[in-house]
């Protein structure tokens, strides 16, 4: 009968973080509306979010339930956030996440990936602004796509009360010729 060799054994020992139960001994289920969970460590969410740190002092239901429901919040979303931040793992932000990101690290105070996700939106505004001001040939199909994402950046300020991500958008959308 043949065995696996020991770092096969280990490799399959390892849990998957926050969608596998059982990675950590002060784990923390969170629930979502459509009743998927996320486990992670209570530590690390009092590490990276004040907001969860409040809540897992003594007396809120959060610590003796060890489940934290997040309605109206998406899973895969928050699991995004949370792999920005594992050490192990670092998913950097980009453009691709970035608008995402902002509002659940702004709600949560989660000040590292907040920044992260500020310094991609005004690199990236930056970036059209380069390009309307040498659109010249520039499709009016090209030219409303980069409207629309000024448009997003711009409704994500409004809604975090980002005054200066709010004045970069403006100032990009105003050079816009449609």
């Amino acid at each position: 009968m043949a065995t696996q060799p020991a770092e096969n054994n280990l490799v399959s020992d390892v849990k998957s973080p926050f969608v596998e139960s059982g990675s950590c001994s002060d784990e923390i289920v969170l629930m979502f509306d459509d009743r998927s969970e996320l486990f992670v460590s209570q530590n690390f969410l009092s590490y990276a979010s004040p907001v969860f740190e409040a809540m897992f002092q003594k007396g809120f239901k959060e610590i003796e339930e060890r489940v934290v429901r997040l309605r109206g919040k998406d899973s895969e979303e928050m699991l995004e956030l949370l792999k920005c931040l594992h050490p192990s793992i670092l998913t950097p932000v980009d453009r691709t996440n970035a608008l995402r990101l902002l509002a659940l690290a702004d709600e949560y105070q989660m000040s590292v990936i907040k920044e992260r996700c500020e310094k991609v939106l005004f690199d990236w505004l930056q970036t059209e602004r380069g390009a309307v001001s040498n659109s010249s040939g520039v499709s009016s199909s090209r030219r409303y796509q980069r409207a629309e994402v000024c448009l997003k950046i711009l409704t994500l300020a409004i809604m975090v009360n980002h005054d200066s991500l709010l004045k970069a958008a403006k100032s990009v959308l105003s050079v816009c010729r449609l």
